[in-house]
């Protein structure tokens, strides 16, 4: 019977070892596993900051685009009001240009009529008078 319990106890000792190791492997496991939450977390805590600073300084950037686009639009207004002022000064400035191709015309029809008349013997009077008909009144 000793011989029995001699085994048992062995066995009992053997197993206690078995489950000490295991326990023990478990933990281990646990550790590397709590070690490797723990890394990749860091890690991803260190994604999410740099993540953040990328919005950040992506952000900055949008508004100084904006900024500038507003300053685009801005100089737009202010060019297209030049354009418009520009446009009516052509516009006037084609009025006259019409009206003195108007009178150059009717001055070279008077020439024309002036040219077509027959040369008599006058006075400065009379030339002045001719003159003066033909919408050129001596000075």
């Amino acid at each position: 019977m000793l011989a029995l319990q001699s085994k048992q106890y062995a066995m009992n000792t053997l197993t206690k070892t078995y489950i000490a190791a295991a326990i023990a492997a478990i933990f281990v496991i646990t550790l590397i596993i709590y070690a490797l939450a723990n890394a990749k977390i860091t890690k991803l805590e260190a994604e999410v900051a740099q993540a953040t600073e990328t919005a950040r300084e992506k952000q900055q950037t949008a508004l100084a685009k904006e900024q500038e686009a507003e300053q685009y639009k801005q100089k737009i207004v202010h060019l297209e009001t030049k354009l418009t002022e520009i446009n009516k000064l052509a516009r006037k400035q084609d009025e006259e240009l019409e009206n003195l191709n108007n009178i150059s015309r009717d001055a070279r029809s008077n020439l024309d009529v002036a040219r077509r008349t027959r040369t008599i013997t006058a006075t400065a009077a009379e030339l002045c008078q001719k003159l003066a008909d033909v919408g050129h009144p001596c000075e």
